[in-house]
């Protein structure tokens, strides 16, 4: 896909954006020294409350350095915290727009409770709240939607849990691991070209099942395409047997396997045989062996994969991979 095509066909600065990635983490590395976090002590668990792409950096950052972070990260898409939430939790508000109603509310709750939080926005009633927070001007999201603002919301996680001592890895090594991120448009477009007309269903492991989150909403908000994604080994014990009925529909779907030679060999030997099913049944696949010389290096090149094949997915279904009409519709409605 050439230059011309692409910014004909990107109104709304899409593949700009991708293309400033990397600015994204180093607008949060260089900004969040200056964040205070003294007050914030005697914390042993953390929860974060956010929704859609607000809620990405979280589980990004949750399942690449999960034998990194020395607390529990628990992240929430509901009203209310759960009940074993106490005076030991730090209750995370990620919201993009500072607007989330569910966010809102649920910082509300901790506020009543008396619980320590730390808030991150772009401004909205969040940034006004009496609270430690992050307020950041996303400069590099020349696409606006909280999707788009992946790098902010991943860095920022970092940032955070780093300088409160639960994350033990540097820094400037992921500024070097980043910068694989853009080497995944070398690959986005062929997978892109394979899964339209279908309805991808995504199989990650381990250190990758966070990008298989993520990669489902590119395609869904994105791509403007139904998706969904589960994990190996889990659906290794029910999916197979569905995989039966309807009939129909093992013409519709086409799995995408994010594979990795680092997984436990058990793992990887289950999607070996994972294969081996799909073809007895007919059911188109691809496998995506994303590059890079350690886990947080595959993680974030496939972050690059995922960003750029969802919006060629969107440029194959002729739609404007910017906006989401529906789900604003459904934010009015709500706010009648």
């Amino acid at each position: 896909m050439d230059q011309k095509k692409i910014k004909d066909f990107d109104k709304g600065f899409v593949f700009k954006t991708y293309e400033n990635s990397h600015k994204q983490f180093e607008q949060i590395f260089k900004e969040f020294k200056n964040v205070d976090l003294s007050n914030i002590k005697g914390v042993n668990k953390i929860i974060v409350c956010g929704m859609g792409g607000s809620a990405l950096g979280p589980h990004f950052v949750r399942s690449v350095f999960a034998k990194c972070i020395n607390v529990p990260l628990i992240i929430s898409n509901e009203y209310d915290l759960p009940a074993w939430v106490d005076k030991q939790t730090l209750v995370v508000i990620s919201s993009f727009s500072g607007s989330t109603e569910e966010s809102i509310s649920c910082f509300k709750s901790a506020k009543k409770k008396g619980l320590k939080t730390f808030v991150i926005c772009t401004g909205g009633k969040l940034s006004k709240s009496d609270s430690t927070k992050f307020v950041y001007d996303p400069i590099y999201n020349y696409a606006k939607n909280p999707r788009f603002a992946a790098g902010y919301s991943i860095a920022v996680f970092i940032c955070l849990l780093n300088q409160l001592g639960f994350l033990k890895y540097g820094i400037s090594k992921i500024e070097k691991e980043v910068k694989i991120f853009i080497r995944g448009k070398a690959v986005a477009e062929k997978i892109a070209k394979n899964i339209s007309g279908k309805m991808p269903i995504i199989i990650a492991s381990e250190h990758l099942i966070a990008n298989a989150h993520i990669f489902q909403n590119q395609i869904n908000e994105t791509g403007k395409n139904m998706s969904a994604y589960f994990s190996i080994p889990e659906i290794c014990h029910h999916q197979f047997e569905g995989l039966s009925n309807p009939v129909e529909i093992n013409k519709q779907i086409i799995y995408v396997l994010i594979n990795s030679h680092n997984y436990y060999k058990r793992n990887q030997k289950r999607y070996e045989i994972m294969k081996e099913i799909l073809n007895k049944k007919k059911i188109k696949f691809i496998e995506i062996k994303p590059m890079g010389k350690n886990i947080y290096e595959e993680a974030m090149c496939m972050l690059g994969i995922s960003s750029y094949a969802s919006f060629y997915l969107a440029y194959f279904n002729n739609i404007d991979p910017q906006p989401n009409p529906f789900v604003d519709y459904l934010k009015k409605r709500m706010n009648e």
